[in-house]
C-alpha cells in the first residue's frame, strides 16, 4: 500500500474523476512493492507512470540491445507493461541505435543513366519492369523519350 501514497495524484478532484480512480482500483495490484494491472486472471502488466519515463524506456531498452529488434516487435513486447507513451518511446529508442541504423539497407534508388545511341536507328533495350503502377501518371514520357 506503501507504493499507492507515492503515485503522483492532485487532490483536487471532482466527483466523477473519484468515481473512476476508485473504479481503477479494482483492477491494481501491488505486488512486491510495484503496481501491476489486471487485465484478466492470471495476465498483469507491470505500470508505470508519467514521472517514469526514464525507467520505462531502461525496461524497453534492455530487450532492444540484446536482440535488436524493429518498431514492430518492440512494440509487441511493450505491451506486456502498461504506460502510455510507448510508440514514441519505442521509436526514439529504435531510431536512435547505431547498430539498427548500419544493419538497415539504404532506401535510395540508383539515379537514372542516360542512353546515347551510336548511330541512327539503334535498337535498345530497358527494363519496363513496375511500370504497370505509373501508367496512369506515364503520359507516353518513354515512348516520346525513347523515339
Amino acid at each position: 500500500m506503501a507504493i499507492l501514497l507515492k503515485l503522483p495524484f492532485g487532490t483536487d478532484l471532482n466527483i466523477y474523476q473519484v468515481f473512476r480512480h476508485r473504479k481503477k482500483a479494482e483492477h491494481l495490484l501491488v505486488l512486491n512493492d510495484t503496481l501491476h494491472l489486471n487485465i484478466r486472471e492470471g495476465l498483469h502488466k507491470k505500470v508505470f507512470y508519467k514521472a517514469q519515463v526514464d525507467i520505462m524506456t531502461l525496461e524497453v531498452k534492455r530487450p532492444h540491445d540484446t536482440n535488436h529488434y524493429g518498431h514492430n516487435r518492440m512494440y509487441e513486447l511493450c505491451k506486456n507493461y502498461f504506460f502510455t507513451k510507448s510508440r514514441t518511446i519505442v521509436r526514439d529508442l529504435v531510431a536512435g541505435c547505431n547498430t539498427c541504423k548500419t544493419s538497415q539497407s539504404l532506401k535510395q534508388k540508383e539515379p537514372f543513366m542516360h542512353v546515347a545511341d551510336t548511330y541512327r536507328f539503334e535498337h535498345i533495350m530497358i527494363d519496363l519492369i513496375d511500370l504497370k503502377s505509373y501508367k496512369t501518371t506515364n503520359l507516353g514520357f518513354f515512348v516520346e523519350y525513347l523515339m
